[in-house]
């Protein structure tokens, strides 16, 4: 993860942000301090994509969640 924000900068904090937060913002922490991306780009592209990665999971649970019921796992987990 640290390679990909150090290559792909600003990128890298958008679309990790999405996939994970709180471990993609604390080595986006580390980046800002070594200078390679700014500080306020950093926070606003990490929120925009925490924002993103938060919506889409929330549509595919909201549109995919009768599939999810149908599976046996699902079953065995819910009868807790």
């Amino acid at each position: 993860m640290e390679d990909f924000l150090v290559r792909f900068g600003p990128l890298a904090v958008l679309l990790g942000a999405a996939i994970e937060y709180d471990g993609t913002l604390i080595l986006a922490g580390v980046v800002v301090h070594l200078g390679l991306v700014g500080f306020p780009t950093a926070v606003a592209l990490g929120g925009v994509g925490a924002l993103l990665g938060d919506s889409v999971f929330f549509a595919l649970g909201r549109h995919g969640g009768a599939t999810v019921r149908r599976w046996d796992a699902y079953a065995r987990i819910a009868s807790y």
